[in-house]
């Protein structure tokens, strides 16, 4: 048992990711928590209701007026773009995709360019500050297996191409803490099914970032991360691999 507990910490330098106390970012997680907890998007007043049951006639006539979408707070535009009935049908990164060459990243971009609640977010001025805000009490106050369909789709919008140029350097960094923090929270059971979207969104901010060691990785071809059907195929191939170079990232700004 010595052995193989010794071997999990010299080979696998995520073995203890189960364990919140051995998490390594665990002060700046604690700042950011602070810093977000009151711009946690609970529960909006204002979120617009989908009707119910959600059915293909209805799916296609139902609309929601612009005049409604600009009235709606950026909290209740999150909330209610996180209810779509559809969001679950459809998953994040055309995971029902019966043909394997679809471009997930294309196919989700084209989600939100189609999608009125989404391009009304968008256009907010406060959208990153409480998408993450949205995400760091999904982080702290719920367990991951619990709503993970809702979890997923906010972590692959904001790790989306439309985001990303919303960011803040500090924004990206936060992003990272919060996803990594996630996926630390997995359980064993889950850990591979569940952490895929999340790691997006550690492409996105090292992206965003301008992280050296990561764009010259060898999954960028021709300065582009190479796509799956279920995404960037880092992330699906070697999630580990982002992981560590997050972390990297991580410490160097704390030297």
């Amino acid at each position: 048992m010595l052995i193989i507990y010794m071997l999990c910490i010299i080979i696998v330098p995520g073995c203890q990711r189960y364990n919140d106390d051995n998490f390594i970012f665990n002060n700046k997680y604690n700042d950011i928590i602070v810093k977000y907890e009151n711009i946690n998007c609970i529960s909006p007043a204002d979120a617009i209701s989908y009707p119910e049951p959600w059915t293909k006639e209805i799916a296609e006539s139902f609309s929601i007026s612009k005049e409604t979408l600009k009235e709606t707070s950026t909290c209740g535009l999150i909330e209610t773009t996180l209810n779509n009935p559809e969001i679950y049908a459809i998953r994040p990164w055309c995971g029902y995709c019966s043909s394997f060459s679809v471009d997930g990243i294309a196919y989700f971009n084209n989600i939100i360019a189609d999608d009125e609640v989404i391009q009304e977010l968008l256009t907010r001025a406060d959208v990153v500050e409480k998408l993450t805000g949205r995400y760091s009490h999904a982080v702290s106050n719920k367990s991951p297996e619990k709503d993970e369909a809702t979890n997923r789709y906010l972590a692959v919008l904001i790790a989306s191409d439309a985001v990303r140029p919303l960011l803040t350097n500090r924004q990206a960094e936060d992003l990272l803490v919060l996803s990594l923090k996630m996926i630390n929270k997995l359980p064993v059971d889950n850990y591979d099914h569940g952490k895929t979207d999340h790691v997006h969104i550690l492409v996105s901010a090292l992206m965003h970032l301008n992280y050296e060691p990561f764009l010259n990785d060898s999954y960028f071809v021709d300065g582009k991360l190479e796509t799956v059907t279920t995404g960037y195929k880092i992330c699906n191939e070697a999630p580990d691999l982002v992981i560590q170079y997050s972390i990297d990232y991580l410490n160097l700004r704390n030297t």
